[in-house]
């Protein structure tokens, strides 16, 4: 390969071409759903160009770095987001896991504010890191993305918003665990059940309300109205706020889907407060299933967010790509559901005394 065709990026390509990067990288992939006309096109511009790949060029090269960095989000973030340090430990200990099994070196990078996103480009270009695990809430951040796909940088994402955006994703199969849990509710007569912790950018907040939405609307007599708490964030303190608020009402809910484990623990927390009985008066679900929810009383029903699999997924995808191996681009993983002690019968429907004639 000549140093002019080293110097080629997938952005050069794709203006060649008069097609998006995205296009390109899914050509490149065997992506199935382009189009045969821009497959030729993208193919014959390649050719041309003598384009290589840089982790192509790099599994070429002995010199190439056997380290690959795992981009999380600094503390503060991700405890707001109800994701605390057994979220970063379960992901670090999975990517470590497959980096020992093939002689891989790991770097954590848990604060991309304070790192930049050139220094990410940097670090490949300079050898330090060969290719990028993104840990959702990472894989919002504006910018990281692009720069990556514009200097055709392998990479991961685990849970982005948009997985459309990422040549390598790893899912998790929120939507269906959440439906089950509120299937369950449903099944257990509840007829006001509510959704907590809407709002989010984030994937898990808009695949987890919409299991609730496919529950509710799919549910039999007595008819369900959705019943959606939006909040400012997704952990204890927002769960206990929110569980303040609304348990004074007299319509309140008699059974609460919330977004995360932290914030259904700050729901448990208002309803103890209130001295609601539960899961005789109300019935809380939650999500991720990391260790508090056996710790909560009564113990809390909730999916399994399977995040040391998804590590492990992410990284497989990462390390193979750079070793010159078939991946598969995209990969989801369901989230099994764990039903405890905080989902129990809805109490009877109210029905109002027939007027005498």
């Amino acid at each position: 390969m000549s140093d002019d065709h080293a110097k080629l990026t997938i952005r050069e390509v794709a203006e060649a071409a008069g097609v998006s990067r995205m296009t390109v990288t899914r050509v490149m992939r065997q992506d199935p759903l382009v189009a045969p006309k821009t497959r030729a096109a993208v193919e014959a511009v390649i050719k041309r160009l003598g384009y290589e790949p840089m982790h192509a060029a790099r599994n070429l090269s002995s010199s190439k770095p056997r380290v690959i960095g795992v981009v999380s989000q600094q503390s503060a973030a991700t405890e707001a987001m109800g994701l605390g340090n057994e979220y970063l430990n379960i992901l670090h200990l999975g990517a470590l896991q497959v980096c020992n099994e093939a002689n891989y070196g790991l770097i954590f990078f848990p604060a991309l504010a304070e790192e930049g996103i050139d220094t990410y480009v940097r670090r490949v270009k300079t050898r330090q890191v060969a290719g990028y695990v993104l840990a959702a809430p990472s894989t919002e951040t504006p910018g990281l993305v692009e720069a990556l796909l514009a200097s055709d940088i392998p990479f991961s994402a685990i849970n982005p918003a948009d997985p459309a955006r990422c040549p390598l994703s790893v899912l998790s199969n929120d939507r269906l665990a959440v439906r089950q849990i509120v299937d369950e509710m449903l099944r257990q007569g509840h007829c006001r059940i509510a959704f907590a912790g809407a709002g989010s950018h984030v994937r898990a907040s808009s695949e987890r309300l919409a299991g609730y939405l496919d529950a509710i609307s799919g549910a039999a007599e007595p008819r369900q109205e959705p019943i959606v708490y939006e909040t400012r964030g997704i952990a204890f303190g927002d769960g206990l706020a929110l569980g303040r608020r609304i348990f004074g009402q007299a319509d309140r809910p008699t059974a609460i889907q919330c977004i995360t484990d932290d914030m259904a623990a700050g729901v448990i927390a208002a309803a103890h407060e209130r001295r609601l009985l539960m899961p005789e008066v109300l019935s809380v679900g939650g999500f991720d299933n990391f260790g508090l929810a056996m710790r909560l009383y009564p113990a809390l029903s909730t999916a399994t967010l399977p995040l040391m699999d998804m590590a492990i997924a992410a990284t497989r995808q990462v390390r193979d790509t750079l070793d010159g191996r078939e991946v598969a681009a995209q990969i989801c993983i369901d989230c099994p559901v764990v039903l405890r002690d905080s989902i129990g019968p809805g109490a009877p429907v109210k029905r109002r005394a027939r007027q005498p004639v």
